[in-house]
């Protein structure tokens, strides 16, 4: 008996000593994950990284413009609305200003307006290596609160929308992309 359990004992040895460790998927895993995140680094870096832009990506882009707009008039809605709680109105005010180029956002939130619609007046034009310059002109009707909500004509106005060049967090590393950010209003 002793002699089968010391036979036993060996030739687990021998499948322990022989056996692939455990070490070497980890590490082929981890070579693995490095690659693939290389490769969407990389693949990011390509698409919004570029120095240059086509006249589509920067049509692509000015509907990214467009569409911050209308999230700026949501989030005036928003620090309007006397029934939303004070956290809510401070989160509004928070991503309205990061909507705007640093120096342009509005120092005081004005009224909220009713948006008509936003169109593209001038496409983005290349001012430097890292910023583009377009405007959007929208249209919309003024909320005036005297007692009770009164309709005004249809006004317009204007806004300069940038395209700037700045760098990002992505994972360990840092990626320099294309960020679409607000201008001035007239």
């Amino acid at each position: 008996m002793r002699r089968t359990v010391k036979i036993f004992a060996l030739i687990l040895f021998y499948f322990l000593a022989c056996g692939k460790s455990c070490d070497n998927e980890e590490k082929n895993d981890a070579q693995r994950e490095q690659v693939r995140v290389s490769a969407e680094t990389d693949s990011l870096r390509s698409v919004f990284g570029t120095d240059t832009l086509s006249a589509s990506s920067l049509l692509v882009y000015m509907e990214t413009a467009k569409q911050k707009f209308y999230d700026f008039n949501d989030y005036l809605h928003i620090v309007a609305d006397t029934s939303a709680a004070e956290p809510f109105k401070d989160k509004a005010r928070e991503m309205i200003r990061d909507l705007f180029i640093a120096g342009m956002e509005p120092t005081k939130i004005i009224s909220p307006f009713g948006l008509d619609s936003v169109g593209l007046k001038e496409a983005f034009r290349r001012i430097n290596d890292s910023v583009y310059e377009g405007h959007l002109v929208f249209s919309f009707k003024t909320l005036r609160r005297s007692g009770k909500i009164v309709n005004s004509s249809l006004e317009t106005g204007t806004i300069a929308v940038f395209l700037v060049k700045r760098d990002k967090n992505f994972g360990k590393g840092k990626l320099r992309v294309w960020n679409v950010l607000l201008g001035k209003m007239e």
